[in-house]
């Protein structure tokens, strides 16, 4: 009869694996070893006990791969590694702040997968997992490994429609500097104006929840500022959330008769609004929210300066 040895593993609340192994899966070091240790802690290990158990977080790892993996005999190429050193890697503290969970929080496997979804949303983010790797005395570790994807993207258009040419050149950057934040600058000319536009949008801003977007055009027949700051509903179990809004617009506008400009006129456009949201949070199961709010916008109208319109139309304001 072969000897055998029992194995007990115990969590809190008194839950127990008893697994009876043979003593020599544990003394010899070859294949069947390592799978039955590997077996072994896939258990320990499994979201559902964590939680059951009442393990708590203890030290939260980041790890953030670059773009290509160099350690890929298929990726280890020079147009590969030039473009890993071009490309600056999204900074640990960012990666940490999307996380909903810390040290020291119960452990929630829900929270775990929807901080997941969470890294994953980000436009410079490739791939997301976050994993508990060591148990100890009830204290779980966590991994967060995040590989980072290309964020870089130059813009040349060039187009004829009507007997008109539109040109179009810009830059876009989804994560400057490996902080998140999105810039982009763009030059474009059609028909109706040449304009020199730049955007910038902070999803987390000063490492909070709350988002800022800006848009700045300076045209050759006026501008358009607009800025926004909101703190959305970011997850599941959010209790509330707001945002206010900000749109100065000033343009000409043109009506035109089979290519040749009938009449010009000047628009000026002002908008403003707030939102206010509130949530019990996730409830069994469920999460219902609810959103009220309040916007403004008035349209202005006047007669083009210099305008060469055969046709004078100016529209009633409102």
């Amino acid at each position: 009869m072969k000897q055998r040895q029992c194995v007990s593993v115990c969590g809190t609340y008194g839950l127990n694996i008893l697994l009876l192994l043979p003593l020599t899966a544990f003394a010899d070091p070859g294949p069947e070893r390592a799978s039955v240790v590997s077996s072994l802690q896939s258990a320990i290990l499994s979201p559902a006990l964590l939680e059951a158990s009442g393990a708590i977080i203890g030290a939260v790892t980041i790890d953030i791969d670059n773009i290509f993996d160099l350690e890929n005999p298929e990726e280890n190429k020079w147009i590969y590694q030039l473009a890993n050193k071009a490309h600056p890697t999204t900074r640990p503290q960012v990666v940490r702040q999307q996380l909903l969970f810390k040290s020291g929080d119960l452990f929630s496997a829900r929270v775990m997968d929807e901080s997941e979804r969470l890294l994953r949303s980000n436009r410079y983010i490739q791939e997301a997992d976050v994993r508990p790797v060591h148990l100890e005395n009830g204290v779980v570790d966590i991994d967060v490994h995040t590989t980072d994807t290309w964020t870089f993207i130059p813009r040349i258009s060039l187009s004829r429609q009507g007997g008109e040419n539109s040109t179009g050149v810009g830059l876009k950057e989804l994560n400057l500097f490996g902080t998140g934040m999105q810039i982009g600058v763009t030059y474009k000319s059609d028909v109706d104006r040449d304009s020199m536009i730049v955007k910038f949008f902070d999803r987390n801003l000063g490492n909070s929840w709350y988002s800022l977007g800006a848009v700045y055009e300076n045209n050759s027949d006026g501008y358009v500022r607009q800025l926004g700051i909101e703190k959305p509903f970011y997850s599941l179990a959010s209790t509330d959330a707001r945002g206010i809004f900000l749109l100065d617009n000033d343009r000409v506008d043109a009506l035109y008769d089979r290519g040749e400009i009938l009449a010009e006129y000047r628009h000026q456009t002002e908008s403003y609004g707030f939102y206010g949201g509130w949530s019990k949070g996730l409830i069994n199961g469920w999460t219902r929210r609810y959103t009220t709010g309040l916007a403004y916008e008035e349209h202005r109208f006047s007669p083009a300066d210099a305008s060469t319109a055969p046709i004078s139309i100016v529209p009633g304001d409102r």
